[in-house]
């Protein structure tokens, strides 16, 4: 379904701002406009000062429910997205400003993303040039994190990123990436969203097991633009999933222990006997999960208890099931970075990105040697 988003523009002014009375350094007071896109002429209808800030939620209806929803006469909220100068969006908070749906739909502007466009677009062309440069070869097995925000505004958005390192990679290489479903998990468990401990019982009741072939991925817009490709392939794990797509993706997603899911016998260790190599593409070691096989391989892991839903003979139930435990940023930033600086790393920028490429059995084996010193 199409869907038709809308928010009002904002200009940035000189005055400092407060939020809830406390001075935030750094950065700038607000002022929202719309764009009248029958005059093409700006008009002042939210203000920002040094009291306080205007909203920020978006509104996004489907565009063949426009008629229904938005009758004449009918009031709907006018609603603000602060942005920095980076594109970096501001937290507020709820929508308060209405007007008449006529004049909204004649006044908003509606937009795909809220970000400065500084500098150039990205292309398919440019972003297999930079992947080129940072070392990405043809015939190679590689492990992507990615942000699609990091690297700038691209022609074509995440689709386009995943075709630019398909053909990096060409026929003869294999792409894979996480497809992580945490929210198939107990909902006692959650943090994004924290449901409210009313809703437990429901949530868990209704739960949906996990589907390789339709349970979206939550691990950014690359990895789910990845998994709908054509000819990928996805692990049948229920919460970390792997997907792969190339010459070696077969043997890397058919076999998925549910106890231990990151360690030996999985994905994980066949990408490590492949020596694949691992590219951090606008993301840091924190979302590296080459990091929690090596701390897996280590006697004194961390671990925690996943709960999830699977089918057993056809029927419903909940398994509890062992896992190295997340990270949290207590380890894994320090091992990248003394990982970077003792064994070196291919550098570079994809687009707007900062971005790192190693081979993942060297990594390990350096994470190992620090993790049987620290834990």
């Amino acid at each position: 379904m199409n869907r038709l988003k809308f928010s009002v523009v904002l200009s940035w002014d000189d005055r400092s701002c407060r939020r809830k009375g406390t001075q935030n350094e750094g950065q700038r007071g607000t002022k929202c406009h719309v764009l009248d896109r029958r005059n093409s002429r700006e008009e002042r209808i939210v203000g920002g000062d040094d009291t306080g800030w205007p909203s920020h939620e978006e509104t996004d209806v489907p565009y063949e429910s426009i008629d229904q929803r938005f009758r004449p006469g009918t009031r709907v909220p006018i609603v603000c997205v602060p942005f920095s100068p980076s594109g970096r969006t501001i937290p507020c908070g709820p929508p308060v400003v209405q007007a008449p749906a006529q004049e909204c739909l004649a006044r908003v502007t509606w937009v795909t993303t809220m970000r400065s466009f500084e500098g150039q677009p990205r292309t398919q062309a440019s972003l297999r040039m930079d992947l080129a440069t940072i070392g990405v070869t043809h015939g190679m097995t590689l492990l992507v994190h990615s942000s699609l925000s990091s690297i700038g505004w691209v022609v074509g958005g995440a689709p386009t990123v995943v075709r630019a390192l398909l053909c990096a990679l060409g026929e003869s290489g294999t792409l894979v990436m996480p497809a992580a479903t945490p929210h198939c998990t107990d909902p006692a468990t959650w943090t994004s969203p924290r449901l409210p401990e009313a809703w437990l019982e429901d949530v868990r009741e209704h739960l949906p097991v996990f589907d390789a072939r339709t349970t979206p991925t939550t691990m950014g817009a690359i990895c789910e633009s990845f998994r709908n490709w054509p000819n990928t392939l996805r692990s049948n794990h229920p919460v970390e999933s792997v997907c792969a797509r190339g010459v070696a993706a077969p043997g890397i997603v058919s076999e998925h222990p549910l106890a231990f899911s990151e360690g030996p016998g999985g994905p994980f260790e066949k990408l490590y006997n492949l020596d694949c190599r691992v590219l951090l593409l606008g993301v840091g070691f924190n979302r590296c999960t080459a990091l929690h096989f090596a701390e897996s391989l280590v006697d004194r892991r961390r671990v925690k208890t996943s709960r999830f839903p699977v089918l057993e003979n056809g029927n419903r139930a909940w398994v509890d099931v062992r896992n190295v435990a997340d990270d949290n940023g207590a380890h894994f930033p320090a091992v990248g970075q003394q990982y970077v600086t003792e064994e070196g790393v291919r550098r570079g920028r994809i687009g707007d990105a900062s971005s790192v490429l190693f081979p993942m059995r060297s990594l390990v084996q350096f994470a190992v040697r620090y993790f049987k010193e620290v834990l």
